[in-house]
């Protein structure tokens, strides 16, 4: 199979990972063409046809951290996960990205990121860290049986989340509705 076939296979997944990066659909786009330039310069690393896809990963990420990542193309046009994405800091964002989206292993991660396994493991974590607590709220649980509600509170918790109070079904339908 020529290798622009090969290549055009995995565009629209670059794409998106690009876009996920940056924040940006013609950011992305932009670096996914250098990418491809440098590639078309020197295609050697497409030799080994089973790795297309981590080499074309690896050379984006060697390209967008060689600069620096054009921002959002504007708050109003960046979906709200998107804005929580680019507040991790960039390695652990790329990583998170790697795994999480793109389904690559571990291995295939820390490789393309040029990093070793554990820290690939340890910018997973801290993705998975900030992303936890962008999310935690605060949960009421109303609940009358103590048991219970302390199992809900231990599994809130460990969610992330913080219980300020734990009220009983009784004392909130008589006195707070």
């Amino acid at each position: 199979m020529p290798t622009t076939q090969r290549i055009a296979a995995h565009l629209p997944y670059l794409r998106r990972f690009a876009r996920a990066v940056t924040g940006s659909q013609s950011s992305g786009d932009a670096y996914v063409a250098a990418a491809i330039e440098a590639l078309i310069e020197d295609p050697s690393p497409l030799s080994d046809e089973a790795r297309v896809r981590l080499t074309l990963y690896k050379t984006l990420l060697r390209v967008i951290n060689a600069f620096k990542v054009n921002g959002s193309e504007g708050s109003a046009s960046v979906a709200k996960a998107d804005r929580r994405l680019q507040t991790l800091a960039p390695k652990a964002r790329q990583a998170f990205l790697l795994v999480a989206v793109e389904e690559l292993t571990p291995a295939e991660a820390a490789e393309s990121l040029g990093v070793s396994k554990h820290e690939i493991s340890e910018l997973i974590d801290e993705a998975g860290r900030d992303i936890a607590s962008q999310i935690a709220t605060d949960v009421l649980i109303i609940e009358d049986e103590p048991l219970i509600a302390l199992d809900l509170k231990d599994i809130v918790t460990n969610l992330g989340h913080r219980v300020p109070n734990i009220v009983g079904w009784k004392f909130w339908t008589r006195h707070c509705q």
